[in-house]
């Protein structure tokens, strides 16, 4: 009984999740198929937003989940990227500095 209040409690948060920041509710086709592929495309985005986050992490270790993080994370990673072409910076080796990771957490949520 638990893990189905468990499942069910995570695709709570996949709706939200959908519905705040893929856009799951903006749809305006009628049409049963277009209505279908929207609703498919949303919750894929989901899917590889948090493939992405949980890349590189082995499935025993928790971390939080969040889509607000992904996006903040990826906004950041964008910046910084246009930053160091602006400047002509060096590009290859910034990933080796660890403030780099620091500056791509900057205004994650605390989870």
């Amino acid at each position: 009984m638990l893990s189905y209040y468990r499942a069910g409690y995570q695709m709570e948060f996949i709706f939200r999740d959908a519905r705040q920041f893929t856009g799951l509710e903006h749809c305006q086709a009628r049409s049963e198929n277009k209505l279908s592929f929207h609703f498919n495309a949303t919750l894929s985005a989901i899917s590889i937003g948090k493939a992405i986050l949980r890349s590189g992490v082995s499935k025993v270790e928790y971390i939080p989940l969040s889509i607000q993080n992904i996006k903040t994370e990826l906004q950041n990673r964008k910046m910084l990227i246009l930053i160091f072409s602006i400047y002509g910076f060096d590009q290859s080796l910034i990933k080796m500095d660890p403030k780099y990771y620091e500056v791509l957490d900057n205004g994650k949520i605390a989870a």
